[in-house]
């Protein structure tokens, strides 16, 4: 049997499975590249592909000022990549200037993520208090 890993042009891994070699090609969608490789994967969602190899997805280098903060102020993210999705409480926008500033004038928690491939998600609650 064969460690196998399906992934797309851009690295990014679509499923891996250990196969007989007559079923890698059935395997396939369209679209898909594979790659055998010599040993198992144990979490595809921290890898993509290299050059035919896989590789650890790097974390984003992310700056929080401040993540705990009253209405009367904003949550500032820098060091965000160039194109990712920001996902706030009531939308997502596409950040091009590595840059996002967020305020509220309701108290709560609320769930921030961002998005851009190859990196790993980032993932994080802001607490918002009273002023």
């Amino acid at each position: 049997m064969k460690h196998v890993v399906y992934h797309l042009p851009s690295g990014e891994i679509t499923k891996y499975a250990r196969l007989n070699e007559e079923n890698i090609e059935l395997n396939q969608e369209p679209g898909e590249s594979y790659s055998i490789i010599t040993f198992p994967i144990a979490d595809v969602s921290l890898m993509y592909m290299v050059d035919g190899e896989p590789a650890y997805r790097p974390v984003m280098t992310l700056t929080y000022s401040p993540l705990e903060f009253d209405v009367s102020e904003e949550l500032v993210v820098t060091g965000i990549p160039a194109g990712s999705t920001v996902h706030y409480p009531g939308g997502s926008v596409t950040v091009d200037d590595g840059t996002i500033e967020w305020g509220s004038v309701v108290a709560g928690r609320f769930p921030f993520s961002i998005e851009k491939f190859p990196y790993l998600t980032e993932r994080f609650n802001v607490e918002v208090t009273e002023a």
